[in-house]
This record gives structure tokens, C-alpha cells and sequence, in this order.
């Protein structure tokens, strides 16, 4: 019963994914698919957290040091969490039957809770994504804004220098990374200055073809 569950919303968490990465950041079906399961496996942090890149199409995802950490973190315990539950269910398919633990015996709810524990303790040391971005000083906004603005000047640079280019793929996904990331940051900068990137992200996506 237990593996049934857990393979339920393994595979929903699978389909929510891929359809964010297919419909919302332009990846192809493929792309989608193995994004989407390595997401809601945990796979997909763990790479992250490590090297600071999208497993899947290898873009720059522009993190922090601390939301590095925390991204290990998180997909670790979401990583060990669903290799248990396939544990389990390959247990209960050998056996012909859904085993039952021994007294005294380990399973997976009695991981759940130092799991949740332990994630617990990484947010308060080292705060929620969400709420950092939330939180971003006008200084920091700015700081992320004239960091990635470069790096679309030079991808779009490199997309005109080379029309025939196979990495043309490639490129416009990082830059619409970049744009995503540098749009989440506009509240935090003031209104004038907000509406200038604006216009200069207009722009991007113009040279884009958006």
C-alpha cells in the first residue's frame, strides 16, 4: 500500500514537472521527461547543489552558495526518501506480497520524521529560497541584475555571430534562465529602475523573437 502511494505521487510529481519544463521553460519532450522524474526523484537538486547547473540541460542556474547548500540538502532527503519507498516495493514484488516488518524493525515512516527534522533545521540555518528572494535588499536585486545582464549580451552575441550554430538551443535556454531569474528581481529595485531592465528585457526577447 505504501509503495502504491509513493509511486502515485512520484508519478504526479513527475508530470507536474514536466509540464513546467515543456510548457514553461521551452525544453523538449525528452528533456521534460527526464527532468521530470529526476526532479521528483531528487536527482535533480543533488546535481544542482553540487555543480550549480540544471542536470538536464546543463544551464547555469545562477545560485548562491547557501541555496546550493540548501538545494543538496533538500534533494538528498528527497533522494534517500524515494529509495526506500522503491526498496520496499521491490521487497513486496519478490516476495509475492506486501511484507510485513518485523517487530522492532525499521520502515519508512520512521524515517519521515528525522527527514522532515533535518530539513527543517537547513531552512532555519540557511532560510528558504522563496523567502530569500522575498527578502532581497534593492542592493542584492541590482547586484543579480548587472551580473546576468552580461551574459545575455554575450549569448545574444554569439547567436548573431553564428546563425548555423547547433549550440543556438543551448544558449537561448540559458538566456531565458537569465531573463526568468533577473524578472523575479524587478520588485525589489524601485519602479524607475525596475521599468528601465524592463525595457531592456523587452528588448532581449524581441532579439529573441518572443
Amino acid at each position: 500500500m505504501l509503495f502504491a502511494v509513493g509511486v502515485g505521487l512520484w508519478a504526479a510529481s513527475t508530470a507536474y514537472s514536466a509540464y513546467d519544463r515543456y510548457f514553461n521553460q521551452g525544453q523538449s519532450g525528452l528533456q521534460a521527461l527526464l527532468g521530470g522524474a529526476a526532479d521528483a526523484s531528487g536527482i535533480s537538486a543533488v546535481y544542482a547543489g553540487i555543480t550549480g547547473r540544471d542536470l538536464v540541460t546543463q544551464h547555469h542556474l545562477s545560485l548562491t552558495p547557501a541555496q546550493q547548500r540548501q538545494m543538496l540538502t533538500e534533494g538528498s532527503i528527497q533522494a534517500v526518501g524515494s529509495a526506500l519507498v522503491l526498496y520496499g516495493g521491490v521487497r513486496s514484488f519478490l516476495r509475492g506480497r506486501v511484507p510485513v516488518a518485523p517487530k522492532g524493525a525499521k520502515t519508512v515512516e520512521d524515517f519521515l520524521p528525522e527527514a522532515q527534522r533535518r530539513l527543517d533545521a537547513t531552512k532555519a540555518k540557511y532560510g528558504n529560497v522563496e523567502a530569500q528572494m522575498m527578502a532581497m535588499s534593492r542592493k542584492d536585486a541590482l547586484k543579480r541584475l548587472n551580473g546576468l545582464g552580461p551574459r545575455v549580451e554575450e549569448h545574444l552575441g554569439k547567436i548573431a555571430n553564428n546563425p548555423g550554430s547547433r549550440d543556438i538551443p543551448h544558449w537561448t535556454g540559458e538566456i531565458d534562465t537569465w531573463i526568468k531569474q533577473m524578472e523575479d528581481v524587478l520588485p525589489h529595485v524601485g519602479d524607475k529602475t525596475a521599468a528601465e531592465w524592463a525595457a531592456k528585457i523587452a528588448e532581449w526577447k524581441a532579439r529573441l523573437g518572443r
